[in-house]
């Protein structure tokens, strides 16, 4: 389902990397990264949504990656070069993934159908014999499916009914069978004539229930509409009635259990007037009632015994670590902060450093980083000497096509562009002679910045696009009003 919710969205990178997250889809290629390490590179490269958006931002880390360069840090260019091989084996994942898919926006069902069985085959994680029955039970159903419905649409649109029609898919169901516990609604229980029954939930909110009718669906109107529609005034009845007919059929004993305390909120409630009823039918006096909790403190569970109900066999713990070992890391560096003495969580690396020694005059500083560490060490520990960023966080603005970043990025290589085809043509900024020039660049830099940033919003397109127009105009208008000044080199880099 998460597969096909992904296609349904217009392939969301959010819904790919709940699934890596998630660890609901597995790569099975002997050099393939973890499903985390998959969503945090997802989430690094910033991808929207689109098929093309997943190339354009892997591209755009790889260019950063070969921009990065440290020389002198042996360290730092062995970290490059597993970033890259991150991103190569990325890149495989996500190409196999739209191999399983049609390239056109359209498909027929069919189709659709087989990229499922395609990525169950490849990428459906298999830990337990469950999951094996799963694993055949959704194929065996995508198969059927595939056969019998015969429809085109868009792939959105389809990927969208499989979504639906698989909502309700049960693995393993079966009937009651001999020496097994057969859970069953009030109305379907007693038709099995087993020897031992139990009722739960006979507190009287629960049982008969409240005759109140639908406020949307009067009875009235429900008997109008179809003799077939239940009706609300009639249900306490109906419910009343099933449990007699249990009694009746049933051919051992039959426990009724009523809860005396919500576990939500810790207030008591109270056993349904039917328990009343059958004691006064019966002759049985008044009921007895189990205490809350045991009489003698021995036989109530003490804290780890509590705990054990928690967890589902023994080896849990380590079968998570295994699953999971980043969550032992996270551990780990939880109880090293927490601990009074300094460890290497805290900027204590075990060694002399004086590379970093800020008396030698190296590295240099500026006046933001020496601001960063007086206010705070770890901060700055963190941001330069690690050289730990936190990735950007990116709000969908539907006002608006593009960041502020992306923004004055475009004008900033739009004016570039304009300034240094002018400077090999010898010429001067002029109003008249160069609005042409400048608005084909325009149209240039907005097309290349369609590919990367994909338009979901044609208002909120149509309004940027105003904007980055008036802002070549006012720029050709300053740039042609100076005439004392001679151009001789654009984004030049600066400082150290």
């Amino acid at each position: 389902m998460g597969f096909y919710k992904w296609i349904g969205t217009g392939f969301d990178a959010n819904e790919l990397i709940a699934l890596c997250r998630a660890g609901l889809i597995a790569f099975p290629e002997g050099d393939a990264p973890e499903p985390y390490e998959v969503a945090q590179i997802l989430t690094r490269a910033h991808v929207t949504q689109g098929r093309d958006q997943y190339t354009h931002a892997l591209n755009r880390i790889e260019t950063d990656l070969q921009d990065t360069e440290h020389p002198e840090e042996q360290r730092r260019q062995e970290q490059i070069q597993a970033d890259f091989e991150r991103l190569a084996a990325v890149r495989r994942i996500l190409d196999r993934l739209f191999s399983f898919l049609p390239k056109a926006p359209e498909s027929d069902f069919k189709t659709l159908t087989q990229a499922g069985l395609q990525f169950l085959q490849h990428n459906a994680p298999i830990r337990s014999p469950i999951d094996t029955s799963a694993l055949d039970s959704l194929m065996e159903r995508l198969t059927l499916l595939g056969e019998t419905i015969h429809v085109s649409d868009t792939l959105q649109r389809l990927a969208t009914r499989l979504t639906e029609l698989f909502a309700n898919h049960r693995v393993e169901t079966a009937a009651a069978q001999p020496g097994h516990l057969a859970i069953a609604p009030l109305e379907r229980a007693g038709y099995t004539h087993r020897k031992h029954i139990y009722l739960v939930g006979l507190d009287e909110g629960s049982f008969p229930g409240g005759a109140s009718e639908d406020p949307l669906l009067l009875d009235g109107e429900r008997t109008a509409l179809s003799a077939e529609l239940s009706l609300h005034r009639t249900r306490p009845a109906e419910q009343v009635w099933h449990l007699i007919r249990l009694l009746g059929m049933a051919p051992g004993p039959v426990t009724l259990l009523s809860a005396r305390r919500s576990l939500a909120d810790g207030r008591e409630s109270y056993p349904s007037a039917f328990f009343q009823q059958m004691a006064e039918q019966m002759n049985l006096g008044d009921l007895p009632l189990l205490p809350p909790l045991p009489e003698a403190p021995e036989d109530a569970l003490d804290l780890t015994e509590t705990m054990l109900i928690s967890h589902p066999s023994e080896g849990s713990a380590q079968a998570i670590q295994d699953r999971f070992p980043w969550l032992q890391s996270g551990a780990t560096a939880r109880r090293a902060r927490e601990h009074p003495g300094l460890t290497r969580f805290d900027g204590f690396l075990g060694r002399p450093t004086p590379e970093l020694d800020l008396t030698k005059g190296q590295p240099v500083l500026s006046a933001s980083r020496l601001e960063t560490l007086a206010g705070c060490p770890y901060r700055y520990f963190l941001a330069y000497i690690l050289r730990i960023t936190p990735p950007d966080k990116i709000e969908d603005d539907p006002t608006h096509w593009l960041s502020p970043l992306d923004f004055g990025a475009l004008l900033h290589r739009l004016f570039r562009r304009f300034m240094e085809t002018l400077q090999e043509r010898g010429e001067r900024p002029d109003r008249d002679r160069h609005a042409d020039l400048l608005d084909q660049l325009l149209r240039q830099e907005i097309e290349i910045h369609k590919e990367e940033i994909p338009v979901q919003h044609q208002a909120a397109y149509r309004f940027d696009v105003k904007r980055l127009e008036t802002a070549a105009k006012v720029f050709l208008s300053v740039e042609a009003d100076k005439t004392d000044v001679e151009p001789v080199g654009f984004e030049l880099s600066f400082g150290f």
